[in-house]
């Protein structure tokens, strides 16, 4: 039985999914938006807004699909060059349906973001074989990679307490931000209301490099458990029999959940012509790296490469900070 789709069949697949992704992405957004602007006794939570889950299913529903057909088909370092697509449809649809304008350092900076990416992927795009259980558990039991897992779970946790610190002070703000009376109070709001938006932004960036992280991990799970799943097939022996390999589809499934909750919460707070470009060129590098740490594979490329990876790094970083601009 044949479960890989042709590759021209794979990447038409994932295009379209990458454009119904975006477009979900922005309809939650429009939702948040919408709800924010009516009175507070009108609000309603967002499981409650017929918009909301259009947009919250057209995401999961289009993501499923391009990552079965991506993961199935094509090697992770090719799917992702072809997400930093998902950048361009948010900005059309972000100025369509949410008239949010990019300026021009704007879209310079999505350029920039998505051709680093694209050079980035494209540099590091190693061969990685489907493994079988003996294999994969040797890989994911190496000390280097334990120890990646390990700064992973810290940054996590470095970004749940600052997450919680500006969320605090979020509300404090709220607080503050009430109806001058005077010219002291009009200024005063002004100025809380400029902290507001930069906290907003925080939270907001926050939630997708914590969403960001758990995606790029999922996404190497699912390839593994799409390894054995092959494995077993071919060779007619079950690869889901020990504790580990039994685990790693249930890692998948946790962190895939956890990695949604985040990604939404971050449109609440923030536009996703900003949002969106930082959570998927940041996890195009860790999806990138990621993959390379497990199949140990760094050591195979080319001093080089090695400073164009670098560089390419610093480039997309200096693509998002124009991005924040916008």
């Amino acid at each position: 039985m044949n479960i890989v789709l042709p590759y021209g069949v794979a990447i038409f697949i994932r295009c379209i999914t990458l454009a119904l992704i975006a477009l979900g992405v922005v309809l939650q957004r429009k939702s948040h938006v919408i709800n924010d602007k009516l009175p507070t006794s009108e609000q309603k939570n967002a499981f409650k807004r017929p918009l909301w889950h259009l947009g919250f299913w057209m995401y999961v529903i289009a993501s499923l699909i391009g990552d079965v057909a991506g993961i199935s088909s094509l090697p992770i370092l090719v799917i992702a060059p072809l997400t930093t697509l998902v950048m361009f449809f948010n900005a059309a649809y972000s100025q369509c349906l949410l008239n949010e304008k990019m300026k021009t350092v704007g879209w310079i900076g999505t350029v920039i973001v998505a051709l680093a990416s694209a050079v980035l992927a494209i540099l590091l795009n190693l061969p990685n074989t489907p493994r079988n259980e003996t294999e994969m558990k040797k890989l994911l039991l190496r000390p280097g990679y334990i120890a990646y897992c390990v700064v992973n779970i810290l940054l996590l946790g470095v970004c749940t307490v600052m997450t919680w610190h500006y969320l605090n002070k979020r509300k404090k703000l709220m607080f503050r931000i009430l109806p001058g009376n005077n010219g002291i109070d009009i200024v005063a709001n002004l100025a809380n209301q400029k902290v507001l938006n930069k906290t907003n932004l925080c939270i907001a960036l926050l939630y997708q490099f914590t969403s960001t992280i758990l995606a790029a991990q999922a996404l190497v799970f699912a390839k593994l458990c799409f390894d054995l799943l092959v494995s077993s097939m071919t060779d007619g022996a079950n690869g889901f029999i020990s504790g580990l390999s039994i685990g790693i589809p249930i890692v998948t499934g946790i962190t895939t959940i956890l990695q949604l909750v985040l990604f939404n919460a971050s449109l609440h707070y923030y536009t996703t012509l900003v949002t969106v470009p930082f959570g998927y060129s940041v996890g195009i590098i860790f999806a990138c790296v990621n993959t390379i740490i497990y199949y140990d594979s760094f050591f195979i490329l080319a001093p080089w490469k090695v400073g164009l990876v670098v560089l390419s790094v610093i480039v997309t970083i200096g693509g998002i900070c124009l991005l924040s601009k916008t």
